[in-house]
C-alpha cells in the first residue's frame, strides 16, 4: 500500500500569488490552493510568527478551543437536537462571547488560538474576533489548508509542516483549552496534548443544551454496528467526574458554569485574584438554575435567543473597551 504524503506549503518569491499549498490526491492531480490576502507563515518561519502574532503580558490569557467542524448528522433524529445547520456555530459564538466578556470584567485580555478554517468551531471564533476587539491567530497544516478562506479574518496563521506538528504547536500556543464537542481528533490530538502540558481544559458540552435526550460520548450512527467517539466534550466530562455533577441542561447554566470555571482557572494561571462578588454572583446563579431544573424540564435554546445574547455581550464588551 502506498502511503500518500500530507502535502506541503511554501511562500512564492515570484509569480501572481504569494503562497501555494499542495495536497496530493490518490489517482488525481494534486490539489493546489493559492493565497494572497491572508497573513501566513511557512513552517520555517515559526519564530517570526511567534514574535509577530503571540501577545504576551501579565493580563493576557492564551485561549484555545476545539470541537466539531459539523456535529454528527444523526443527532437531530436520535437526540432531538435542532436540525438547523447553524445551531452549533451559534452556540459556540454565544458561549465564547459571554466567556470573553467575563474575563474582560476581571481585567484579563484574551489572545485566541484557532484552526483558521471557515467552518464549525473555527468559524465561530472568527465571528467573535470580527465582533469585538480581541487578538488571536491560527495554526494549520497543508492537509487542512484547502478549507481556509483567503481573507484577513482571524489574524496571522502558522502553517505547520504536517498534522502532528500542527497539533503539537496548537497545544503550545494556548493555556486553557475550551472543549465544545468534537470527535476522536478533538480528544486525542487536542485534549490529551493539553492534559500533558502546563495549562488546563474547560468542558462546555454545548449541544446538550439543544437536545431533548442526553447525548453520550460514544454512540452508533444509523447503519453502524460499532460505537464511535462522536462527542469528545461528553467523554472528557465523564472521565473527569470524580463527584456527581449534573450535566447543564440549559444554555444559561452552561454559560454561567463556563464563565465561572474559565475565570477561576485563568486567575490561577495568571496569578491574580478574581473578584469575589462576581464569582459569588455566578455561583448563586448556577445553584438557582439547578434548583429550577429539578422541577421543570429544560427548554432548548433557540438561534434567535442566542443571537440576542451575542449582540448583548458584544455591546457590553465594547462598553468596557
Amino acid at each position: 500500500m502506498t502511503i500518500m504524503p500530507e502535502g506541503w506549503f511554501t511562500r512564492l518569491d515570484d509569480g501572481p500569488h504569494r503562497f501555494v499549498n499542495m495536497v496530493p490526491q490518490q489517482g488525481k492531480e494534486p490539489l493546489l490552493t493559492y493565497f494572497d490576502r491572508k497573513e501566513l507563515y511557512a513552517p520555517e518561519e515559526q519564530q517570526r510568527y511567534e514574535e509577530r502574532s503571540l501577545r504576551r503580558g501579565d493580563d493576557i490569557l492564551w485561549l484555545g478551543i476545539t470541537g466539531w467542524t459539523k456535529p454528527p448528522k444523526h443527532y437531530p433524529a436520535c437526540y432531538g437536537t435542532s436540525d438547523n445547520p447553524k445551531i452549533y456555530g451559534t452556540l459556540v459564538t454565544a458561549l465564547l462571547m459571554e466567556s470573553v466578556l467575563a474575563l474582560k470584567t476581571q481585567g484579563i485580555q484574551v489572545d485566541i488560538r484557532h484552526g483558521a478554517s471557515d467552518a464549525g468551531v473555527d468559524a465561530a471564533v472568527l465571528r467573535v474576533m470580527e465582533a469585538i476587539p480581541v487578538s488571536g491567530s491560527g495554526v494549520n497544516c497543508p492537509m487542512y489548508m484547502p478549507w481556509v478562506t483567503d481573507d484577513t479574518r482571524g489574524g496571522p496563521v502558522l502553517v505547520a509542516k504536517n498534522k502532528d506538528s500542527y497539533h503539537d504547536l496548537y497545544s503550545q500556543y494556548h493555556q486553557i483549552l475550551l472543549v465544545t464537542g468534537g470527535r476522536d481528533v478533538a480528544f486525542h490530538h487536542d485534549y490529551l496534548r493539553r492534559l500533558k502540558g502546563v495549562g488546563c481544559s474547560v468542558v462546555a458540552d454545548v449541544m446538550q443544551t439543544v437536545s431533548t435526550t442526553p447525548i453520550p460520548a460514544y454512540d452508533c450512527a444509523p447503519g453502524q454496528d460499532t460505537p464511535q467517539l462522536n462527542n469528545a466534550a461528553a467523554y472528557v466530562r465523564e472521565k473527569n467526574s470524580f463527584t456527581y455533577t449534573p450535566v447543564p441542561r440549559s444554555f444559561d447554566e452552561l454559560s454561567a458554569i463556563t464563565q465561572l470555571t474559565l475565570v477561576d482557572q485563568a486567575c490561577r494561571l495568571l496569578k491574580r485574584a478574581p473578584d469575589v462578588a462576581f464569582m459569588e454572583s455566578l455561583d448563586d446563579s448556577v445553584v438557582a438554575m439547578r434548583k429550577r431544573g429539578r422541577s421543570q424540564p429544560a427548554v432548548p435554546v433557540s438561534i434567535e435567543e442566542l443571537e440576542i445574547r451575542i449582540g448583548d455581550a458584544q455591546q457590553r464588551y465594547l462598553s468596557l473597551s
